[in-house]
Parts: structure tokens; sequence; C-alpha cells
């Protein structure tokens, strides 16, 4: 064991310590400032992972916790990681991490202006949407970093329909349909108020903002952006899903909107909304070879919109090289890493990172929304 004090937060949410031997140690359930008794778990050359084992001396940026189910062991829920922390903290370290993070990927200039991040009108309660796990017996979420089921009584970040929801389908329990089996051992639940336990149980559904009042600050934004570029103008939206940004491109445009999404579903409900000079197609992004399926209807296209998953749109130079006269790009990202890599090919197409936006979609947990917007040099 060893004594330190933590002195940085990772894009992940973990703490870093220096040993005195001089290597790196990255720890769950710290903050900047705490001084604690840390055990090692493992290691490896140049870093290596520990536990805190006793806090010493407490950051002053702690925050008590009123959650009956936050904990850093396996019995414990993982989905409010930073729950013991005051929300002005968490919203110093994110938008700290952001300016590093883009600098270091080399992509701010002189003319990139990032702005400072949206923060939350509501700390909890904010979920419209959550997935939780049942083995038949336990209804909850996964302990970080594990397969252990815990068993969640309430979830403090859920708003009122869905904390409804979940007791509804806790009343349900124990159910020995939900049983784990040898090839499954919980079934996935996606609780949007709307939701018949025995009809879509394991049955995803597709993607939904979670945050009501954050995506509507996202859509305010995107149609900011819109304003100054020409109506007539042709638009891509690639991650389309189910039209959530689609309806502002077309309110804004005269022109033409090309909207891919990868999930048939998801195509099927925008294609319901018959939004005005919208073409939904579905292709799935990540294989090149079905993007003949559209490039017909997007090789004239001057607008790129894209609003990808975690991973990103790693493929996004070969987009770039198949539409030549791309000249604004609106890139909407939910991962900080994800982002510095896909914007430095972006840059290296001859584009210059000019806006960025950070969004708190989910307070008390380490994730970050950005808004940014590329223009042609």
């Amino acid at each position: 064991m060893f004594q330190a004090t933590v002195r940085d937060i990772t894009l992940k949410g973990l703490g870093v310590v220096d040993h005195p031997n001089g290597k790196v140690y990255f720890i769950r359930g710290v903050w900047i400032g705490d001084e604690g008794l840390f055990r090692i778990d493992s290691e490896e050359k140049r870093y290596g992972f520990a536990t805190l084992v006793e806090l010493v001396k407490p950051s002053a940026q702690r925050a008590k916790v009123s959650c009956l189910h936050y904990g850093i062991d396996n019995n414990s829920c993982g989905g409010c990681p930073w729950l013991f922390v005051n929300y002005k903290a968490q919203l110093d370290v994110k938008q700290d991490l952001v300016v590093k993070t883009l600098k270091r990927a080399g992509v701010v200039t002189e003319h990139t202006r990032i702005q400072h991040i949206q923060a939350s009108s509501d700390q909890f309660h904010y979920r419209n949407r959550a997935q939780v796990k049942t083995d038949g017996n336990k209804l909850g979420y996964l302990a970080a970093g594990t397969h252990q089921l815990v068993d969640i009584l309430s979830c403090l970040v859920m708003n009122s329909k869905i904390s409804s929801q979940l007791q509804k389908v806790r009343a349900l329990l124990p159910n020995t349909k939900w049983k784990k089996t040898k090839e499954l051992s919980f079934f996935d639940l996606d609780s949007d108020f709307e939701i018949d336990p025995d009809r879509d149980i394991n049955k995803s559904r597709p993607f939904k903002q979670a945050n009501d009042i954050q995506n509507q600050f996202m859509k305010d934004w995107v149609s900011l952006m819109l304003s100054g570029i020409s109506n007539s103008s042709s638009a891509i939206e690639l991650f389309c899903g189910t039209g959530n940004f689609t309806e502002i491109l077309s309110h804004n445009k005269d022109g033409s909107v090309v909207a891919i999404e990868g999930n048939d579903k998801a195509v099927a409900t925008l294609e319901q909304k018959q939004l005005s000079g919208v073409k939904a197609i579905s292709c799935n992004l990540f294989s090149e070879k079905n993007w003949s399926q559209f490039l017909r209807y997007t090789k004239d296209a001057t607008l790129l919109f894209l609003d990808p998953p975690r991973d990103g749109f790693e493929l996004i130079d070969a987009f770039l090289k198949k539409h030549p006269n791309i000249q604004r790009i609106l890139y909407i990202s939910c991962d900080l890493s994800s982002f510095s890599r896909d914007s430095k090919k972006i840059v290296e197409f001859g584009f210059e990172l000019r806006d960025v936006q950070p969004v708190d979609q989910f307070p008390q947990t380490p994730h970050i929304e950005l808004l940014a917007n590329f223009q042609k040099r």
C-alpha cells in the first residue's frame, strides 16, 4: 500500500495519483485533492490500477451522497460514479478535459471558440430513458467494470415517469420467464415509460437523447449554426436516428436533406414524419462498400451533419474524399476521445474547427457531449 494525493481526473473519470516509485496509478471513486491510502490491484509497464483503502483527507469538492445504491465495490451501482462530487467541480473538470484534449490533438487554432460547458438545469431526475437488467429476481444495473447485477430500488437520475415504470416492473418479480440461462445471464429492458415488459424484454429501441432539456439546447445550437448557411444548399445527415436533428435541418433549408441511418426501425419512424425535402436511407455507414446506396444522392452536398455513436466515425476521411463539395461540418459527439481522433482527420482535409460547445448531458458521470462546427479553409 502507499499514500498519495489525487492530482488529476482522466477522460474515463478515474483519479490519477503518483506512486513514490514514479509510476502513475488510476483509481475509481476519488477526486482531485483527495489524500488517501491505496492498494495496488494491477500493473502495466508505466502505469497501474489501485483501490482506495482509506480516505485520509477528503477533497474540499466532495459532496454528500444521497443515493442508497452508490459505492465503488461490486455490490454497488456503477451508474453515477461522480455522485460524491459537487456539481460545479464536475463541470470545471469536464471543461478542462475538453480544452486540454482538443489542444493536445492539435485541432485548436486562434479562431477556435470553445464555449463554457452548458450545465444541466437538473442534476437529478433528468433521464427520460434507461436500460435496466434483470435475472428474474433482481432488477437494476451492473456494478462498474463487472457482470455483478445490483438490485436497484430507486434511481436518482430517472425522471418521474421512468421511476414509476421501474416500480411497475419490480412488482413483476420474481419472474421465472426472465430467469438466466446458460446462453443469457441477464435480460435487458429499455424503459421509456411506454413499455410492455412481456413484449419488449431484450428488444432494443432506436436511439433517443436521454435528457430532454439538454436536447432542446442542442437543437437550438444546431439551428443557430445553420442560420449562416444558404437555405438552398443540400445537406447530408449521418446517423440520423428517428430524426431528432433532421427536423431542424429540414426546417432551416429549402434544399434537400439526405438522412442516413443503419437502424431500419429508426428510418421507418423518420419516414413517417414526412419531413419536407428529406430522403431517408437505411445503410450501414461503417462499411464503405455499402455507400453506393446513397452516393448518387449526396455527391453535390455542401453541408455534412453527423451524430455518430460513442465510437465516432473513423471513416470520416474516406467519406470526405468522396464528397469534395462539403464546406461546413456540424459534428455532434458523445465521446471526447473519438471526436479528437475524427477531428484530426477533418482538419487534415482542409477544415478548421471554429466552434465547440460542450454540454453536460449526464450530471454525476464523466460523460461529455460536444457540439462542433467545422468550416472549410
